[in-house]
């Protein structure tokens, strides 16, 4: 996760493990013991006390969680949070190098936007943007860690816009929140220009946990914690691994079945005269268990990518339908069809 100092990207981790450690759509989110009581600890102390979590140190936080359903894990989850000012950091602190290695071997990257800032450039669009947003290092950022995966013929990461506070976009004169959701990639476009390249797609995804006032007063902060769409980045990340997995999984049994088809047409070449017969019997027998236990093998494969695509449906569902960006295009993602992306309306 990048995020800067205040953007409430720690103050999300704790709500998103909170909200998924108790169940959403039959699946839940579970961690070791010490990660759990770390974390479960921080947020009653938030939901409570009103106590916002301590910022953190050049030392990155690394949780490891698992998705459960039905006591079977479904997948192994690792998410980093970095400080602040990890991704302006010089060379030479304990985090810079850490921080690029990290997002080069990430399957997804959340970079935190807060929604005060968004919404104050969004009453001024013409203008700047604040420089708390740090677009432009956050866009060089992301461009090493493209090209890295690039240059190493891996397959890009998956991006979450992850828009915190997203109940400070509301009440913007003229601009409905829906609207200005959808203005953000276009204030985006110039300052940061990687999330437009092909290959590339990113989820703007707004999320809300509480309203903190300016007083800090803590009972205020307890009483208004209601997570809203905290789950939804989640659910976005590992639908796109699944997505890719069934399209080459897809691709792998095409062939295969192929590949049966040219077999068999083999076979039944074989089979055509008495005197081949006669004298292919042992190679006919051999093709022929060759094609019963490969059929069989397609059919146990067939069967399990049915249930991948079964659970990435169940996640787009989770998802449902936000802004997104997709080869340098803006469209939506789709929670009432078969599709994951929809056009522009």
């Amino acid at each position: 996760m990048l995020g800067w100092t205040h953007s409430g990207k720690t103050v999300f981790l704790l709500a998103m493990y909170a909200a998924l450690n108790q169940s959403i759509d039959g699946y839940y989110l579970s961690a070791d013991q010490d990660t759990d009581l770390d974390l479960r600890e921080a947020w009653e102390d938030l939901t409570e006390l009103g106590t916002l979590p301590l910022p953190n140190s050049e030392v990155p936080q690394s949780y490891d969680f698992s998705l459960v359903e039905n006591l079977e894990t479904l997948a192994e989850v690792n998410v980093t949070d970095f400080r602040g000012s990890a991704v302006r950091a010089r060379t030479d602190s304990k985090d810079a190098k850490p921080l690029l290695d990290r997002l080069i071997e990430s399957d997804s990257i959340y970079v935190v936007l807060d929604g005060q800032l968004l919404r104050d450039w969004l009453v001024d669009p013409s203008g700047p943007p604040p420089r708390d947003l740090h677009l432009a290092k956050t866009n060089d950022v992301l461009l090493r860690t493209l090209r890295a995966r690039q240059d190493a013929k891996r397959e890009l990461p998956s991006i979450v816009l992850l828009i915190t506070k997203m109940d400070l976009l509301t009440g913007i004169p003229g601009l409905p929140r829906p609207a200005a959701l959808r203005k953000v990639p276009e204030l985006l476009e110039e300052r940061v220009p990687v999330l437009f390249t092909p290959g590339v797609t990113a989820l703007l995804c707004p999320v809300s946990v509480g309203t903190f006032d300016e007083s800090g007063d803590p009972r205020s902060i307890a009483d208004s914690i209601k997570p809203v769409g905290v789950a939804r980045p989640l659910a976005f990340s590992l639908r796109h691994i699944h997505d890719r997995y069934i399209a080459r999984e897809s691709a792998r049994l095409r062939g295969q079945e192929l590949a049966h088809v040219a077999v068999e047409t083999r076979l039944d070449d074989q089979r055509s005269s008495i005197l081949r017969r006669f004298y292919n019997r042992k190679s006919i027998r051999i093709a022929e268990e060759l094609i019963r236990s490969g059929q069989q093998r397609l059919r146990n494969d067939t069967e399990e990518l049915r249930g991948v695509v079964s659970m990435a449906d169940r996640l787009r569902a989770q998802v449902g339908n936000l802004p997104v960006l997709r080869d340098g295009k803006l469209g939506w993602y789709l929670s009432a069809n078969g599709h994951g992306y929809g056009d522009d309306e």
